[in-house]
């Protein structure tokens, strides 16, 4: 059906800090030993199903759906 390819990220979020004054809760990262490793990947389909193509999400696009999302809710 499709080929995907994953690319390990640079930094890898290790965990959070939250701030009691502020409200406001910081994302803590430190690097990826494994930065720019892909894994590779094959996508099926049971026989006689069709559909669209396979693919992954483009990142900047799920970035700005999440903002966007993230906004109306303030």
């Amino acid at each position: 059906m499709g080929e995907l390819t994953r690319r390990e990220v640079d930094q890898l979020l290790i965990g959070y800090r939250f701030d009691f004054r502020s409200n406001q809760l910081q994302p803590e990262f430190e690097p990826n030993p494994q930065a720019g490793k892909e894994y590779r990947f094959r996508a099926y389909r049971p026989a006689g199903r069709g559909g669209p193509a396979v693919a992954m999400a483009d990142v900047q696009a799920v970035m700005t759906e999440a903002q966007a999302s993230e906004a109306t809710r303030e």
